[in-house]
């Protein structure tokens, strides 16, 4: 819990409660510095990623390649389609009809 206190209320303050107030301050920093850490690294993972998302979109840009005629034809049937990979039969491998 929060608690402000103005100069004068310090002042008549014993010294054991205002070690006991300064050293929980200290936790509570602790605690953000460690939170800021992990949001930072969080924050920076992101970013990165949001780099890689950016590069990939000007690496290709299909539909400003089809408005300018940049985009390549269709390959032929022949270019597209895999041969059929022919090894040869052994004798005793043979299927017998």
């Amino acid at each position: 819990m929060a608690v402000t206190l103005s100069k004068e209320q310090l002042a008549k303050r014993n010294r054991k409660h205002i070690l006991h107030l300064l050293l929980e301050s200290m936790h509570n920093e602790k605690e953000l510095r460690s939170q800021l850490a992990v949001l930072t690294a969080e924050l920076k993972r992101s970013n990165q990623q949001m780099e890689l998302a950016v590069i990939y979109t000007e690496c290709f840009n299909e539909a400003k390649c089809r408005i300018n005629g940049d985009l390549p034809g269709e390959p032929a049937m022949e270019e597209a389609a895999v041969s059929a990979h022919r090894c040869k039969k052994h004798a005793g491998k043979r299927k017998e009809t």
